[in-house]
């Protein structure tokens, strides 16, 4: 299976009328930054000053080669009245650039799970694994909760982020949970649409 074109990442984002009533829809937007999504740490020289002490999770954090998309592209949404927006990307890879970047955020969500991380703008970000249903070729689900980075410790939201890879590319849909809450349902269902949107396209 080769990689997507451009066209094709655009083709395969979660589309408005995939979701129904309920969501608005920002614009598409072309992506190529190293690793899909920004919640979890690229590998790109960005998150270097990022170290926890703990070896295989500063590992994990910094792999030793960045893994660069060859195209890609993403939609924003808002959930009405929910307090959750949601970022549905897709993007392609040469070689196993699509199977590293799963692998390397399952490193994370494993060797970090529990540990407090030092993240921008004074805050901290804890990983965890959530469950998912097993869907293309590989499927990961990890939470990231973010923290105030003093004593209170105040929860200023979290991220629930579902992986799937198709071959050689890859769809991301996370959700941001800022003052509301979704449900395993709503994610199960949206996860389940981007992937065979993906799938439909990738083999196409």
């Amino acid at each position: 299976m080769t990689p997507l074109t451009q066209q094709d990442t655009r083709d395969a984002v979660l589309r408005p009328e995939d979701l129904g009533a309920g969501w608005e829809a920002k614009k598409l937007k072309d992506v190529s930054r190293a690793s899909p999504g920004s919640q979890l740490p690229s590998g790109d020289g960005s998150d270097d000053h990022v170290t926890t002490g703990n070896t295989a999770c500063d590992a994990a954090l910094l792999p030793s080669e960045a893994i660069t998309p060859v195209a890609g592209a993403e939609r924003d949404y808002d959930q009405d009245g929910t307090g959750v927006s949601m970022t549905a990307e897709v993007t392609t890879y040469k070689s196993d650039g699509a199977q590293r970047t799963v692998e390397t955020g399952r490193a994370v969500a494993d060797d970090c799970a529990g540990l407090a991380i030092p993240w921008d703008d004074g805050m901290t970000a804890t990983f965890s694994r959530i469950s998912t249903s097993s869907l293309g070729d590989d499927t990961l689900g990890v939470r990231v909760v973010y923290r105030s980075d003093d004593a209170a410790e105040t929860r200023l939201g979290l991220v629930d982020i579902v992986t799937v890879r198709v071959g050689k590319s890859i769809c991301m849909v996370s959700f941001l949970i800022e003052n509301g809450s979704t449900d395993a349902d709503t994610i199960e269902s949206v996860t389940s649409v981007a992937a065979q949107r993906l799938a439909d396209v990738a083999h196409g």
